[in-house]
């Protein structure tokens, strides 16, 4: 997740819907492919008989990097999801970091049938638009 954190470093400006699907690709690739190298090890120690520990250490970091690089892309992120939001900004975030790392996990089943290029691209859409827009239940 560190060496992801790159693609958010040079982001001084609100992102167009373009740019933002780009920097979505970008900032798992790493990611990506760790959890590719340790697959066995991630569905063991994520399944019914694994260590519920380790996934919410994984929501754990996942929180703490996304507040990083949130704070790095618009340092007022807090004060706008307080503005927008009736839920705290850290329960946003972490009902947020939850999603993002169970679609990962998912998307790690489905690695024999998926490039981890397509994997990124799904995370990318996943991110850049809300479920119901996948179901094509919203424009």
């Amino acid at each position: 997740m560190l060496a992801d954190r790159s693609a958010v470093n040079e982001i001084d400006h609100v992102l167009s819907q373009d740019e933002l699907i780009t920097v979505a690709e970008n900032i798992s690739r790493n990611s990506i492919s760790f959890f590719l190298r340790n697959k066995t090890k991630l569905e063991i120690l994520t399944s019914d008989n694994g260590d519920i520990r380790f996934f919410n250490k994984m929501v754990e970091y996942a929180n703490k990097e996304f507040a990083v690089r949130m704070e790095k892309m618009n340092p007022n992120y807090k004060a706008i999801l307080v503005q927008e939001q009736s839920l705290p900004p850290e329960m946003v975030l972490g009902i947020f970091d939850i999603n993002i790392i169970n679609v990962v996990l998912q998307l790690i089943k489905y690695n024999d049938e998926l490039l981890p290029a397509d994997m990124r691209r799904y995370i990318a859409g996943y991110l850049t638009r809300i479920p119901l827009q996948f179901l094509g239940l919203m424009q």
